[in-house]
């Protein structure tokens, strides 16, 4: 009806003001249960279950009290909105979806069949696989890899985990445990520039950042997030006494390289175009023919019919639950507008917090992942952008903060229990219960639940300041999640700590979080103390053996 009637909807009618004829009440709720039963299938029923309550408030919000109460509103003006105008199911979010997320995900596909993912794998296993928890480092490393193509966690988790997992258990790693640390850092994988996860391609659109700015601002704390799993893994392998892997068992780096070197170029075009300001449309698609040319520098990764064909649909069907997300997150964002409950919202963040930045931050840190608990990354950034960004900016958060914010929680929903869908996914490859991975990804994610706050406090870490201040943010960041690792996990320096250190490190830990000088030293002076400490016992040990 859209298409044929094109011309008189866009440049004819006057919405709200024209009255509806029969049968554009028939399609506009007809594409509702559409779209409600397309989510309830690709996404699952709380998705549905959800938009189906925003569309019963539209109705029953006069009848109710207080801030929940709204003017009365037509079914003809809800089915207006939400299917003849861009504010429902037509708007941003899919308007996104269908022009540069799309692109983006059938680029990840296509690199996925050239072999990119057994050159992730090679270099990560040749790089991390000799030390501690050999295999649980690969696995960090090669989703840190992996994020640079695919911005999904969940594909993150199908494609190095199948690799990463079996090797973790081979090793001494529990099925959970190894489960757990390939969602967690899977997970990641949606903050990795230059591909990340769709949100980011929202949060330009609501923000009006250029998305390679956005890119920009997200590699330090990408990269402090896999440093933070790093330490969580790390001390939990010098706990579990697991070694490396033999040198035999390693790849050799120079093979890897030889045989996929070549399939790098196509992400280094991306990054280029993006660089030098060619529009995001332009850079994918001249990437996509880039990773197709490269393939046939190899025969072995040589993109045969077969691989075209396997390509194209893994991308289309890649793009089915973002841009099913994205129609359902459109058709909320309409109800929110029409009843006006994102002021009200606003008001009420803004009056329960007091005004006040930490208890605001909190209750919204909560809201993304409560929300994230049934919705994919991108549903859960947009219901955010309209009920508790406006009120983080109004106490005074600059925008990119407030938006990144949102957005580093709606990521980390993905392994937070009761539902975590990359924790699921692991599980399964694992053969390890879900729940029990999914609180074990938890922990192991547990000090990047600190990053958030961090730059809200040191913009630094958003790579906002001067070279000098974005240096010692990064410093002073790592050291404050090693330390909180440190507590986390009951290992320090020298071996298990007793109560009262865990407690001094988790306490260097949160004075390296806030900026400032002062605070800087007396956490490093803390952590100092608890390795001096350490080393004194452990010396006090060594000689009573005598």
């Amino acid at each position: 009806y859209l298409l044929i009637n094109y011309f008189y909807i866009v440049f004819e009618r006057m919405y709200y003001v024209t009255p509806l004829v029969p049968v554009e009440k028939a399609v506009a709720i007809i594409s509702l249960i559409l779209v409600l039963e397309a989510a309830r299938r690709t996404v699952g029923a709380f998705l549905s279950i959800t938009a189906l309550i925003f569309i019963i408030y539209v109705f029953v919000g006069p009848y109710l009290p207080g801030i929940l109460y709204h003017p009365p509103v037509s079914l003809d003006m809800f089915l207006d909105l939400e299917y003849l105008t861009t504010g429902g199911i037509f708007g941003i979010p899919l308007g996104i979806s269908a022009t540069y997320i799309v692109l983006f995900i059938i680029f990840g596909a296509f690199m996925l069949q050239t072999g990119f993912g057994e050159l992730v794998t090679d270099v990560a296993t040749a790089v991390a696989g000799r030390f501690r928890g050999g295999p649980a480092k690969v696995a960090i490393l090669s989703s840190a890899l992996f994020g640079t193509i695919s911005g999904s966690g969940s594909a993150n988790v199908a494609v190095c985990g199948t690799f990463t997992i079996p090797m973790m258990k081979k090793i001494g790693f529990s099925p959970h445990f190894a489960g757990a640390v390939e969602a967690a850092a899977a997970t990641g994988g949606e903050l990795m520039p230059p591909v990340m996860g769709a949100a980011a391609f929202l949060m330009a659109e609501y923000t009006g950042i250029p998305y390679i700015s956005i890119a920009k601002h997200a590699a330090l704390i990408a990269i402090l997030y896999f440093v933070s799993v790093y330490f969580m893994v790390d001390l939990e392998a010098a706990k579990m006494g697991i070694r490396g892997l033999k040198k035999e068992e390693l790849p050799k780096i120079k093979h890897g390289l030889a045989n996929y070197g070549h399939l790098i170029v196509p992400v280094i075009v991306l990054l280029y175009l993006l660089v030098i300001g060619r529009s995001l449309f332009f850079s994918v698609t001249i990437s996509i023919f880039a990773s197709i040319a490269m393939s046939y520098v190899r025969r072995k990764t040589a993109l045969t019919p077969k691989k075209l064909i396997t390509a194209l649909s893994d991308g289309a069907r890649g793009t089915v639950v973002v841009a099913i997300a994205c129609a359902i997150a459109g058709i909320i964002i309409g109800a929110i507008y029409i009843t006006g409950l994102g002021d009200r919202f606003t008001s009420l963040v803004v009056a329960v917090s007091g005004g006040s930045l930490i208890p605001a931050l909190f209750f919204t840190m909560l809201a993304a992942l409560i929300l994230g608990m049934g919705m994919p990354i991108s549903p859960v950034y947009i219901l955010m952008v309209a009920l508790v960004i406006p009120a983080l900016i109004k106490i005074g958060v600059p925008t990119l903060q407030a938006h990144m914010f949102v957005f580093y929680y709606a990521c980390l929903s993905l392994i937070t229990p009761p539902v975590a869908s990359a924790s699921y996914v692991a599980a399964g490859i694992a053969g390890a219960s879900r729940t029990i991975t999914g609180w074990v990804a938890l922990k192991m994610a547990a000090a990047t639940f600190l990053v958030p706050f961090m730059f809200i406090y040191a913009p630094a870490l958003l790579v906002i300041g001067t070279p000098g201040e974005i240096a010692l943010a990064a410093v002073t960041s790592i050291v404050g999640v090693f330390a909180f690792a440190t507590g986390l996990q009951g290992w320090g320096f020298k071996g298990h700590i007793n109560i009262i250190q865990r407690i001094m490190a988790l306490g260097a830990a949160v004075l390296l979080i806030f900026p400032g000088l002062v605070t800087d030293l007396m956490g490093a002076a803390l952590l100092a103390l608890l390795y001096f400490w350490e080393f004194a016992a452990n010396r006090r040990a060594a000689l009573a053996k005598y």
